[in-house]
């Protein structure tokens, strides 16, 4: 029973969060194909914890803040991911389909606030 204690309270060196195995897996990077930032970098569960998916490893992934929260859990689900990670995960990336004077914003912002 105390061993989630000790495990909690141990040295901040003598731990490393799953977070981190997790970026470190990703290259520190966000796995959104094409996407290149390093910066504000999230561990997404790819079955949502909402849905009763496990914290296990095969279920996370490393999103930058604009990817995560704007393209994933915005509510339109601009992209879906599925698969187990970190080889077997597949992204569904919206189609690119316009109305009439609508523009493709190609660049990426390494904000929550940037493009998807």
């Amino acid at each position: 029973m105390l061993e989630h204690c000790f495990a909690s309270w141990a040295p901040a060196n003598a731990r490393i969060p799953s977070e981190h195995r997790v970026f470190e897996r990703g290259g520190w990077r966000c796995t959104v194909p094409g996407c290149t930032s390093y910066r504000n970098l999230h561990s997404h569960h790819i079955v949502f914890r909402s849905d009763d998916g496990p914290d296990d490893a095969w279920n996370r992934t490393s999103l930058c803040a604009a990817h995560h929260y704007r393209c994933v859990h915005e509510g339109i689900g601009r992209i879906r991911i599925q698969g187990r990670g970190p080889d077997g995960l597949r992204f569904e990336l919206p189609l690119a389909t316009y109305g009439p004077g609508e523009r493709i914003v190609t660049e990426h912002a390494d904000s929550a606030g940037g493009s998807c």
